[in-house]
């Protein structure tokens, strides 16, 4: 069975791109490549955009049409926000305990902060301990 997940990029607050992986969603598969991917421009990179993360993971995840992708089963949600010149992640898994309720509203907060601190295994316990 696969693990499907999304990646939304935000700048300025503002929702830019979806990405989309069918597979390996989880924080020690997808988690982990989004740190290891874009571990180049954690720190304030000059010119640093939404364009340039995109660049960076359209080799493993497809973009999509946001109306699109949020219609689509997932099980976790990854958000990076560039604030500041620095990237925010937050990761967000389907709730155990609230598995029938619509969209982010089901989902439950595995790790929000600094993706240069992002430990895929520490989140992953998070989802299977809430």
């Amino acid at each position: 069975m696969t693990t499907a997940c999304l990646t939304i990029i935000e700048e300025n607050s503002e929702e830019k791109a979806v990405l989309y992986r069918e597979f390996d969603g989880y924080p020690i598969g997808n988690g982990q490549d989004l740190k290891d991917y874009l571990d180049d421009f954690a720190f304030d990179v000059p010119g640093l955009s939404a364009h340039r993360i995109v660049a960076q993971l359209e080799n493993c995840h497809q973009l999509l049409d946001s109306l699109e992708a949020k219609n689509l089963d997932k099980q976790y949600i990854y958000t990076i926000s560039i604030r500041d010149g620095y990237l925010n992640l937050k990761v967000q898994g389907l709730s155990f305990l609230y598995p029938e309720l619509p969209d982010e509203a089901g989902m439950a907060t595995l790790y929000d902060g600094d993706l240069r601190d992002f430990d895929p295994y520490l989140a992953d316990s998070n989802w299977y301990n809430q």
